[in-house]
């Protein structure tokens, strides 16, 4: 029976472990909050991207590929200006 009371502790210890561990994983995955306009324009900013998507939604885009490659080089543009 002596056996069963030091394993109780290890497992304390373990599960413990186990935890702290999740915690911090769950930690590390959360998205960053969103950057004003105003933020540098090395840093992603939520409110600069939001624009692009209105505009985007203002009007139908017909699923080819002309339309994509320029959409897709606008955003590159503008991304490095």
């Amino acid at each position: 029976m002596e056996h069963k009371h030091n394993l109780l502790p290890t497992l304390s210890l373990f599960l413990l472990l186990v935890i702290v561990t999740a915690r911090v994983m769950v930690l590390s995955q959360r998205s960053p909050a969103p950057l004003p306009a105003s933020a540098p324009a090395v840093d992603f900013s939520a409110e600069r991207a939001f624009r692009h998507v209105e505009a985007l939604g203002r009007e139908f885009l017909p699923n080819n590929r002309t339309d994509t490659v320029l959409v897709s080089k606008t955003f590159v543009f503008e991304q490095y200006e």
